[in-house]
């Protein structure tokens, strides 16, 4: 069974989270993203890690703390980077569930989890040789839902003001082509 084998890998993948944030024409992520791709050697493009390696951050992450992990550190510009990351699903778009309800987003996860197990009630019904061909595909397809999921009870954790993430400046201040993400919450509760 599938779900037997995923165990140690949903383990590992509660180090990162795999939130992006679109501000014009960069991408941020989180600090922990960027440590997570690089402990598990994820299969990011070379273009992406490019802009990560030789930052003095890369460093810091190999061997500090995970402290102020939820940080909006890393800025890719490199338009090749921003496409990449912008086409992958598994890396939620944190502007795209900032203002949604928590109600939405715990019917969401529920929906994500009925689809993940979907997904292994299905895998697990082929053949043993369907099995063995495609298990690594289907552990990476899984650790999507499982990544999904993660990164959406973190946004409900934010909201609930059970942790903490830090913005770019200008996502915090509205200096982009929008307000900001504070003068939308307020805009929206005053409603």
């Amino acid at each position: 069974m599938l779900r037997t084998f995923l165990l140690p890998v949903i383990t590992i993948l509660k180090e990162g989270l795999d939130l992006k944030l679109k501000i014009g024409d960069k991408v941020y992520l989180q600090k922990c993203d960027v440590y997570h791709w690089i402990k598990e050697d994820c299969n990011v493009p070379t273009y992406v890690m490019q802009e990560v390696v030789g930052k003095d951050e890369v460093r810091h992450l190999k061997v500090g703390s995970l402290r102020d992990c939820f940080k909006f550190r890393f800025v890719f510009k490199d338009p090749r980077s921003v496409e990449w990351l912008m086409k992958q699903d598994w890396i939620v778009d944190f502007d795209k569930y900032a203002e949604a309800s928590i109600d939405y987003l715990e019917r969401l996860r529920k929906h994500l989890k009925k689809e993940h197990d979907k997904y292994i009630k299905s895998y697990n019904a082929e053949d043993d040789a369907y099995k063995v061909e495609h298990y690594a595909d289907a552990c990476i397809e899984s650790e999507k839902y499982q990544q999904k999921d993660i990164a959406i009870e973190n946004i409900i954790k934010y909201r609930r003001g059970e942790c903490k993430f830090t913005f770019p400046r200008q996502y915090r201040t509205g200096t982009t082509n929008q307000p900001s993400f504070f003068a939308r919450l307020i805009g929206r509760s005053a409603q």
